[in-house]
């Protein structure tokens, strides 16, 4: 499943077959998103659609990812014990540990340890 909308996650997390949390420190989404507006501002990345800029963070944005851990993790937990009791959860803390899994997810099957 892609996205955190905790909103949907009774329709989503029943159907996933794995939950994969990229759970950075907020120093690390922090940087990556003033990498990502200084990269991109004003201007469509490539993973978004048409017509969707990427644009100045606003203060509800920051203050999502300032609050993430106290406010907004445990409701994330609670709808995952909830919704998805069965679903495999990888927590991903680092960038390291979302690019070793990228690596091993392309590799043959046959040279997978």
């Amino acid at each position: 499943m892609d996205g955190s909308g905790a909103s949907s996650f009774d329709i989503r997390l029943p159907c996933a077959e794995l939950v994969l949390w990229v759970r950075v420190p907020r120093r690390t989404a922090l940087i990556g998103l003033l990498k990502r507006v200084s990269r991109y501002y004003g201007s469509v990345r490539p993973a978004m659609a048409d017509g969707c800029p990427e644009p100045l963070p606003d203060r509800e944005f920051l203050s999502y990812i300032w609050n993430f851990e106290k406010r907004y993790a445990p409701q994330f937990i609670k709808q995952i014990d909830r919704y998805g009791p069965n679903v495999p959860v990888a927590v991903l803390r680092s960038h390291r540990e979302m690019d070793t899994l990228l690596q091993l997810a392309s590799r043959p099957i046959h040279d997978v340890p």
